[in-house]
């Protein structure tokens, strides 16, 4: 083996966590007594919990819940919608039925029926439907169609009461929710449909009087009758503005023929005149048969004159019947004026008769529109009815199939709690925890368990491992007092190794130290001393610790007014040591130099120029000298002890209790003072847990525990300064 000098010590990982699952199994069994006592704490609770809490109980209701194979939107519209053609599937619809087991609606009407607002626990509720709703239970039995609907409450009479009551306000809800109406639905499209019949009539009954007092019998057929006569007269307008024109051609023309001078009966009206004519014919006659008269008779008789008296009358008849036919055109001309001037204004009267037709239109629009909007809404409504009669009649079972197979009764056990389920549950659980918490203290714990992480972090090799000593009077001599004991054994292991060594074997003057106060190193001094001892050594014991003097307090030297304190200061010349030195067990070789009083500079006494003469003097006296030296992170005593080259460090590791962190910076701490450590020594180690880190020692085949227990006194500010789960590990475990 080689001694460890300057070069620089491995850095701890303190960032990961190297999880090993034998570790973590180990962790739990070897906190075994942790976990049965959390277990039986949390079932001894459970115990408590069942037979104090107050009992529930929980009717049960079992209702058959069915959806329907057939549905009706339609008077003349009926189809099967059986349940391996609907989109929902059945688990879909056992889910909603459900969800709407415990809608608002249903538990509004159950809060209302039992006045759960006045009940205990409901009415400082906020929210006292969901506070509700935590009462009910409801299960689907496996692959069935039935619900299980249960309440809980302390009553088991009033659960059975609240169980029923709801399964049936569930079923009504349901029948009336198929048909899309809400309760009393029919009965009151029944009465709608009443009123709307009412307001239907009373749209006829407005509309018949406004064609009564407007005197019509359809807006349509009189638009189009005024849009006829409108037409008609403009037709008659025309043809009388054609005769108006020509009377007043005939007119001018008679006017223009009198101021010419000319005949009035050549006028084309006089001709047309048919009386005229005859008049003109008879007088042509009479001309005639007066020529024959005058050619048979002679002028003077009387025939002729009869004939010319004739004539004169044609004359005058022809002349009066011309101006017949003059007063004739002007009569036909005011005639056609008076015409045109009628049918004008009814032209007029009908354009404006139907602009008034218009808006009586706009207006007929409006209640003829109301008519239509009320026969609408009277036959959707009727339809409807009719057809939730029919639905109702023929029984469809749109909304599914919902009955009470089995209606709740008062149960005689309670629900809540279920000891034994309750205990089972408790005890799992305390298990899980137990495990858990075991787990993650052993994650948790930072300090060293294993030698592979000490020689990780040191370096150097770990020469021995050190069991607990077992309870007593003197367990600081534990391996004086108990030679055949595994402490004993174990120390005889750890001698073995050191003179195997090659470092160890050199080693006259060998320092025990650790990293801080209570990881054992005067109790492995003392013990290594003994062994030494027993070994046939002569082996001087130094207390170097002179703040603390542990093993000067173990041996009963506290009464001694000298000791090293005052050879390194020179109060007593260093050839005195001798007069200082006690031995406390007489059958062994061994000398023990306490500490002394506690002096103001301890570091400077240790650092002084008379320690490295006093350890020259004991080693030509001595097999071997142990220096029980102070721990090298609580003080700067240790490593001034470094500048003495004969000086090897044999570092204690306490299991569970030294951190990495710790043991990491004490070999920084020795490297930089360039300490000669040859080892260490793992102490409060444990023989059943293998993983922890095990030592063969050479041929003797032992391996060692922390079986046994040993108690160090600790350093209170030390102590303080570590984590909490620090402290909780270095407790007893096992």
């Amino acid at each position: 083996m080689q001694t460890k000098s300057a070069a620089p010590a491995p850095a701890a990982d303190d960032g990961l966590l190297e999880i090993d699952l034998s570790v973590l199994l180990k962790a739990v069994l070897v906190r075994w007594k942790l976990c049965a006592a959390i277990v039986t704490g949390i079932v001894a609770l459970a115990l408590v919990y069942c037979y104090m809490a107050t009992p529930i109980y929980m009717a049960n209701c079992r209702m058959l819940v069915e959806p329907g194979n057939l549905k009706v939107t339609q008077i003349t519209e009926v189809y099967d919608a059986e349940v391996g053609r609907d989109s929902r599937s059945r688990d879909a619809f056992m889910a909603t039925q459900i969800q709407l087991l415990t809608s608002d609606n249903i538990l509004a009407k159950v809060f209302e029926h039992f006045r759960f607002g006045e009940k205990e626990g409901y009415a400082s509720s906020k929210e006292p439907l969901a506070a509700l709703a935590r009462q009910i239970v409801i299960a689907q039995i496996p692959n069935t169609s039935l619900l299980n609907i249960g309440f809980k409450d302390k009553d088991p009479r009033f659960s059975a009461e609240v169980t029923n009551f709801l399964a049936r306000t569930y079923m009504d809800h349901s029948r009336q929710r198929s048909r899309g109406l809400p309760e009393r639905g029919l009965e009151t499209l029944q009465d709608e449909l009443v009123n709307m019949e009412q307001r239907r009539m009373e749209a006829i009954r407005r509309i018949n009087e406004y064609k009564k007092q407007h005197d019509i019998l359809s807006v349509d057929a009189s638009q189009k009758l005024g849009i006829a006569r409108v037409s008609e007269l403009d037709r008659a307008s025309v043809s009388a503005q054609a005769e108006l024109a020509q009377a007043q051609a005939t007119v001018e023309a008679i006017a223009q023929w009198r101021k010419e001078g000319r005949r009035l009966d050549s006028i084309p009206e006089a001709i047309a005149n048919p009386t005229l004519t005859q008049f003109k014919v008879a007088r042509l006659q009479a001309q005639a048969t007066l020529l024959k008269t005058l050619q048979d008779f002679g002028p003077g008789h009387k025939s002729v004159e009869i004939q010319r008296h004739v004539i004169r009358d044609m004359d005058q008849a022809i002349n009066n019947e011309t101006e017949n036919s003059l007063t004739s055109a002007q009569a036909a001309l005011a005639s056609a004026r008076s015409r045109v001037a009628i049918i004008d204004a009814e032209r007029t009267q009908a354009i404006a008769d139907l602009k008034k037709l218009d808006q009586i239109a706009d207006e007929y629009k409006l209640l003829e529109d109301n008519l239509k909007g009320a026969e609408t809404s009277y036959n959707m409504v009727l339809q409807r009815v009719n057809e939730l009669q029919i639905s109702r009649s023929a029984d469809s079972g749109a909304g599914g199939t919902f009955q009470i197979i089995v209606p709740a009764v008062p149960p005689q056990k309670a629900a809540f709690p279920k000891k034994a389920k309750t205990v089972a549950i408790a005890g799992a659980a305390s298990v899980m925890l137990s495990i858990m918490l075991c787990i993650v203290l052993e994650l948790l714990d930072s300090t060293v368990k294993r030698r592979e992480e000490i020689e990780s972090i040191s370096g150097v090799p770990v020469f021995g491992f050190i069991p607990r000593a077992k309870e007593g009077d003197r367990v600081d001599y534990a391996s004086y007092d108990d030679p055949q004991g595994s402490v004993a054994e174990s120390f005889r292991s750890l001698r073995t190794s050191l003179s195997l060594s090659s470092a160890g074997r050199k080693a006259r003057i060998l320092a025990i130290t650790s990293s801080v106060p209570g990881e054992g190193k005067s109790f492995t001094s003392l013990n290594l001393a003994v062994t030494f001892a027993r070994a046939g050594k002569k082996v001087v014991l130094l207390d170097a610790d002179l703040r603390r003097h542990r093993l000067t307090k173990v041996f009963g030297l506290e009464g001694s007014a000298v000791g090293i304190s005052n050879l390194l200061a020179g109060d007593i010349p260093l050839s005195c040591w001798g007069d200082l030195a006690a031995a406390p067990l007489p059958d062994l070789s061994l000398s023990v130099l306490p500490s002394g009083p506690i002096p103001p500079n301890p570091s400077e006494l240790l650092s002084g120029e008379l320690l490295e003469p006093l350890l020259k003097e004991l080693t030509d006296r001595f097999d071997i000298v142990i220096i029980d030296a102070p721990p090298v992170l609580a003080v700067s005593d240790t490593r001034t002890l470094a500048a003495i080259p004969e000086v090897k460090f044999l570092t204690v590791v306490r299991m569970l209790m030294t951190e990495k962190k710790q043991l990491a910076m004490t070999f920084d701490a020795f490297s930089t003072i360039g300490a000669k450590v040859i080892g260490t020594v793992l102490t409060n180690a444990d023989v059943r847990t293998e993983g922890y880190g095990s030592y063969s020692g050479h041929g003797h085949g032992y391996k060692y525990g922390y079986g046994y227990r040993y108690d160090y006194g600790t350093d209170e500010t030390s102590s303080a300064k570590r984590p909490w789960y620090a402290k909780l590990l270095s407790r007893r475990r096992g």
